[in-house]
């Protein structure tokens, strides 16, 4: 067994607005040069999300995260995904 090699840089952009809601961006990426594994050998994936959250009361918020991610395996597969997510705390 061998460690694998990767790049995984991941950014975060506050984006700031009024007080009652915080927005984020964030984009990441991971590369791995992986040569060990036999078969699909995932590759590389890249992935993004933006966030808002409302501060609707002193104690409540809500908030709301659009992401969508693609991955890349060595044999040419590929897949993309959306996912949005609501919460509340």
């Amino acid at each position: 067994m061998k460690a694998l090699y990767y790049v995984a840089p991941m950014g975060l952009l506050p984006i700031s607005g009024r007080r009652s809601s915080v927005r984020t961006a964030t984009f990441g990426t991971l590369n791995l040069q992986n040569e060990e594994q036999q078969g699909g050998r995932y590759h590389e994936t890249l992935l993004g999300s933006a966030n808002l959250v409302w501060h609707i009361a002193q104690r409540l918020s809500v908030g709301l995260e659009c992401s969508t991610a693609t991955k890349n395996e060595a044999s040419g597969a590929h897949g993309d995904v959306w996912r949005t997510q609501l919460g509340m705390v």
